[in-house]
């Protein structure tokens, strides 16, 4: 019997990602409800507000797991890499709530960045 419990625990982690594989897993993930509209500061960065939008944004990429896009942690892959179309996908979605979290008179200097990170840096 205790053979029995120990082969069903031993057999309950096969096929379970490592850590950093899940972490991986769950960045490239949009959930969804998650869309091109999306809004992550009900106060658009103005200008004048800066401190309270970028925590703001933090909180919200933080509740996505999509920290990792604008801090450099998950940074871009190798171009033809196994992952790197949905890291560039996942890195485009996570630039258009940047910018739906932009005032109207501010979102145009933003446009012609290279990346996520590069929004916030």
């Amino acid at each position: 019997m205790a053979d029995q419990n120990q082969n069903v625990a031993a057999g309950s982690n096969q096929g379970v990602a490592s850590g950093a594989d899940q972490l991986e897993k769950d960045a490239l993930y949009i959930h969804p409800s998650e869309n091109c509209s999306l809004v992550l500061s009900s106060s658009p960065l103005d200008g004048t507000n800066f401190l309270a939008w970028s925590r703001a944004v933090y909180v919200s990429l933080g509740t996505k797991m999509k920290i990792g896009f604008i801090d450099g942690t998950f940074p871009r892959p190798v171009i033809g890499s196994h992952n790197f179309e949905q890291w560039r996908r996942v890195d485009l979605m996570v630039t258009s709530w940047i910018w739906n979290s932009i005032s109207k008179d501010l979102v145009e200097a933003f446009m012609y960045v290279a990346s996520s990170r590069e929004s916030v840096a």
